[in-house]
């Protein structure tokens, strides 16, 4: 249950049963992304009465994989602090998703779909990425929207992250996927 007292929808989609809609719609847009991913893989002891399982794994997302958590609305300290402890703990990047997926906007902050990145050994996570797709290489990662980032093949670090068709077309898939209803 919620912090409002409102059950998410658990949610059956590519023979997993997710515990929300909103995380089997970030599995549809993995999943038109060609990002490969794993629901909810493994559990972490965090603490000596803190234990953690993280929502989704992507193995493949940059150089050590990243965790992907969902969040219906804007985190907790305590949620933030799980988030920070699990990047520290496992040297992989933590993405937390914000609300349901939504296409990244190049002149505003995104109002829903937004994500922090938090990074092993690094206080203050980043705030309001999105997914965006390599102009050259078609590699996807998250990155700020309209600002320059670096992808690891030879685009150079001055590129803007771009909202191509692929991009997009995620996007509206997971967006409008009605899960047998």
């Amino acid at each position: 249950m919620s912090r409002r007292g409102i059950t998410a929808i658990e949610t059956e989609y590519d023979g997993y049963r997710f515990r929300s809609r909103t995380e089997a719609r970030y599995a549809v847009l993995f999943n038109a992304l060609g990002i490969e991913w794993e629901y909810e893989p493994e559990g972490y002891q965090l603490g000596p009465h803190r234990r953690y399982l993280p929502d989704f794994l992507l193995p493949t997302m940059g150089e050590r994989g990243a965790w992907l958590e969902v969040k219906g609305q804007e985190p907790t300290e305590a949620e933030e602090r799980r988030c920070r402890d699990l990047a520290n703990g496992t040297g992989r990047r933590v993405l937390l998703a914000i609300r349901a997926p939504f296409p990244p906007q190049l002149d505003c902050p995104p109002k829903s779909g937004s994500i922090l990145c938090y990074y092993p050994d690094v206080e203050k996570p980043d705030r309001g990425l999105a997914f965006f797709e390599c102009e050259l290489c078609g590699h996807i990662d998250v990155a700020w929207p309209g600002l320059a980032y670096g992808c690891f093949c030879e685009l150079p670090e001055t590129a803007t992250p771009s909202r191509t068709p692929r991009i997009l077309a995620a996007y509206a898939a997971c967006r409008s996927e009605r899960f047998g209803t």
